[in-house]
């Protein structure tokens, strides 16, 4: 680390946040601010739309005049005019979500708050990224599960480290160009599998006061994360800062090459951002 970035990125202020920390700590932040920026701006230049074309005036006709524009385009099997649409209304909405979570967990993080943090960060690395995996995976589909079983954009319909999870994290990789950049499994192992070096067993415990799985049983007389003392926010803030920024980089790709689709983005405007989180 250079001392020129020590000075860019140690800004934090406040709270009980050790030192050590405050680098990984405005490194989310500033990935939280480069989606922020993309999300802000491509509301202001009302970049979240979709066109439809028409092959003649009537069929324009029957489109405005339809009370109901998703019954129109599943009855005229516009499915790819629907995954559009759905995509443009999906990733904003979604996006806005996820940084009011991200941004609210480092902040808890920042005044010692950890279980909060932890209550937080669970849902945009489990929920949220797996939608916007749906999307890059196969947009058409993505739309029909959520127009006719949204139950199956959870990510509980896809089980094992081993499995569905790994795969499909592996063919988003491939599908962004990152394979080099990030590995599925370990991808699959942080974001669901309960072991020590996994998000899903810390963010249950965070959650329940008890927890039962093997992996995470609540040890006997105490109640989790409620007596946590500075040695186990210590150990809880190593491992956030660890393995938090890797993840939010990788939510940083995939909503990158989404929004791309939506409206594609300079080259430059791409690289400037990167360098926002360059650190050597």
């Amino acid at each position: 680390m250079t001392e020129g970035a020590m000075r860019r990125f140690a800004t934090n202020k406040g709270g009980f946040l050790p030192k050590e920390f405050n680098i990984a700590h405005d490194l989310c932040f500033a990935v939280h601010d480069i989606l922020a920026q993309f999300l802000v701006s491509g509301e202001a230049c009302d970049v979240f739309t979709a066109q439809i074309t028409f092959e003649d005036h009537q069929a324009a006709a029957d489109f405005e005049s339809t009370a109901d524009i998703f019954e129109w385009l599943e009855k005229n099997q516009r499915f790819q005019d629907r995954a559009r649409v759905l995509k443009t209304l999906v990733l904003p909405a979604v996006l806005s979500d996820m940084l009011h979570c991200i941004y609210e967990a480092l902040e808890c993080s920042r005044k010692g708050k950890l279980n909060i943090s932890y209550m937080l960060i669970r849902k945009p690395i489990q929920e949220s990224l797996f939608l916007l995996e749906s999307i890059i995976l196969d947009e058409v589909a993505f739309a029909e599960k959520l127009a006719t079983s949204p139950i199956a954009l959870r990510p509980q319909t896809a089980t094992g480290i081993e499995g569905e999870h790994k795969r499909r994290i592996q063919q988003v990789l491939e599908t962004i160009g990152q394979t080099e950049a990030f590995d599925a499994e370990y991808l699959a192992q942080l974001r669901y599998v309960k072991v020590e070096d996994g998000f899903d067993g810390l963010c249950n415990k965070a959650i329940h006061l008890f927890t039962e799985h093997k992996a995470i049983k609540t040890e006997s007389l105490n109640v989790n994360f409620i007596f946590s003392g500075w040695d186990a926010k210590q150990s809880q803030w190593e491992f956030l800062y660890s393995r938090l920024p890797y993840l939010l980089i990788y939510m940083w790709r995939v909503i990158e090459y989404i929004g791309d689709a939506v409206c594609p983005t300079h080259p430059e405007y791409t690289l400037d951002m990167t360098r926002r989180t360059a650190v050597k």
